[in-house]
């Protein structure tokens, strides 16, 4: 019953302007999952990595474990708030071989090791030049980008990933800097490309979101912020 339970945490919307479960059947290398604030962006993106890490996706078939998941942010706080939370949230326990230590300043610990050889690790971006030289290790299998980062960063950590086997990138963002990238890469799900699938998660569409709240937070937004801010949508598409 417990595990059960535990199961339940986390079940996908499909929904028109609201289907995070269009991104976890997706089978696409580049998973890119672009919605406004507190649309649950980041809680789809942790369960697809969650899944993955133990080996038990609903929705496909994917590399066996163990994988190494790197989860980044441009700030530790941010991974704190979102996708750290969710991984406590849907790991269950007894999967769980051992928590890293805890990163100084912070209440989340630097990796979660499970008990089948899988970890994810957390780092932030922060600064371009440490950035760089902290993220150059071993092979990753899977990227999990937590908002967005810099180019140079992004270069790099790609780098990170010319040893995997089937190397996978997940991407959750509310597009405020609309970076070179990024943008570019929302171009790339919006032409079809067979490696790059998108999602667009509407706060706006959110059941996870009361409408009263939204329309008194939202009242004062012009038409080009709530593109970006509820919509999902790069500045360059929101007419910036």
């Amino acid at each position: 019953a417990k595990r059960e339970k535990h199961q339940n945490r986390y079940v996908p919307t499909n929904l028109p302007f609201h289907n995070q479960e269009h991104i976890h059947r997706s089978s696409k290398p580049i998973l890119l999952i672009f919605g406004g604030n507190q649309s649950g962006k980041s809680m789809s993106s942790t369960a697809e990595c969650v899944w993955r890490l133990r080996g038990k996706h609903p929705f496909k078939t994917t590399t066996p474990p163990p994988i190494t998941i790197w989860c980044i942010s441009t700030e530790y706080a941010t991974i704190q708030n979102g996708a750290y939370r969710h991984y406590v949230e849907l790991t269950p326990a007894w999967e769980v071989e051992q928590y890293g230590p805890k990163i100084q300043g912070h209440d989340m610990h630097s990796y979660i090791r499970y008990k089948n050889g899988s970890i994810v690790r957390f780092y932030s971006a922060k600064g371009r030049e440490e950035a760089r030289q902290k993220l150059q290790a071993a092979k990753v299998d899977v990227l999990q980008l937590d908002e967005e980062i810099s180019t140079d960063v992004y270069d790099e950590l790609l780098a990170r990933q010319l040893a995997a086997v089937s190397p996978v990138v997940i991407i959750s963002a509310t597009l405020i800097n609309s970076e070179p990238w990024i943008v570019k890469l929302e171009e790339r799900g919006m032409s079809g490309d067979p490696d790059v699938e998108l999602t667009r998660l509407d706060t706006e569409k959110s059941p996870f979101v009361d409408p009263k709240v939204y329309a008194r937070i939202t009242a004062d937004w012009d038409e080009e912020t709530k593109e970006y801010r509820i919509h999902g949508r790069s500045r360059r598409y929101a007419g910036l």
